[in-house]
């Protein structure tokens, strides 16, 4: 295990132009040391051909045996991941997640240094709702619970857990108590180490979304509409789609995009 060393997992299914914006942009903008693992989930397709000719990742392939269920795919691709690394950091990445800054790595550092018992940063659903969509939460949100409780219905909110597009871990930390993202219960990737930590007594460190999203864009739902072209023939689909035509049309990813001198 190497003191300073961050070693970087990607799970990776079918995202051919996405992915190469991902890495070409962490490679751009990243300057301390880390190893980059992507692990495909046997795509089949060119973008691993790609992924081949990347020539600063260590790339995993996976073989025909990878769970059908994406989400339980992705989880597993983590721990493959998590195995594999070497650093003293992991930190659990999406292909969907774009870095923007080259000080995102420094302040992740540091947030995770401010004590030594601090073993995780993170955040949960890395969006920012509009202004007219919060106030329209505050409204909806005390109504449906209010008819929940009026017909008998338990009135749940999520637990929130540190979510996997982009948290930082002491590797120590899970490899002393075994924590894994895709444990024999079923969850969703991140909560089992959250939870774990929590237990074992460490803390969490909890960033805004604001304050993250200054180093990365988090394009939300992303990977689903470009694997699942399915997903994004409903109306809201649909804008999600325009959303993410939008994002690739700006000049900054355009030249991420054509800058193959990143993948050497």
């Amino acid at each position: 295990m190497t003191s300073d060393l961050v070693s970087i997992v990607i799970p990776h299914f079918r995202t051919r132009e996405l992915v190469k914006l991902c890495l070409r942009s962490l490679r751009h903008y990243t300057t301390l040391p880390v190893e980059v693992i992507v692990v495909d989930n046997h795509s089949g397709d060119d973008s691993v051909d790609y992924l081949r000719s990347v020539r600063w990742i260590r790339l995993i392939e996976r073989d025909s045996s990878v769970h059908p269920d994406g989400s339980l795919a992705h989880r597993e691709a983590m721990d493959i991941g998590l195995a594999a690394a070497k650093g003293a950091y992991l930190l659990s990445f999406h292909t969907d997640t774009i870095v923007k800054d080259p000080a995102w790595l420094p302040y992740l550092l540091r947030e995770i240094r401010t004590t030594e018992k601090t073993a995780a940063v993170g955040s949960w659903k890395l969006e920012i709702a509009s202004p007219l969509k919060q106030a329209g939460k505050m409204i909806t949100d005390p109504v449906a619970d209010f008819f929940r409780r009026a017909t008998g219905r338990t009135v749940v909110r999520e637990a929130r857990f540190f979510r996997s597009h982009c948290a930082l871990y002491r590797m120590d930390a899970l490899t002393r108590h075994g924590l894994r993202f895709n444990p024999p219960e079923q969850t969703t990737a991140g909560e089992a180490v959250y939870r774990g930590l929590v237990e074992h007594g460490y803390d969490v460190r909890w960033l805004s979304e604001t304050a993250l999203m200054r180093y990365i864009d988090h394009l939300n739902h992303a990977t689903g509409l470009l694997t699942m072209p399915e997903k994004g023939t409903s109306l809201k689909g649909r804008k999600k789609m325009k959303r993410l035509v939008r994002y690739f049309d700006q000049p900054r990813v355009r030249a991420f995009l054509q800058s193959a001198d990143l993948d050497t």
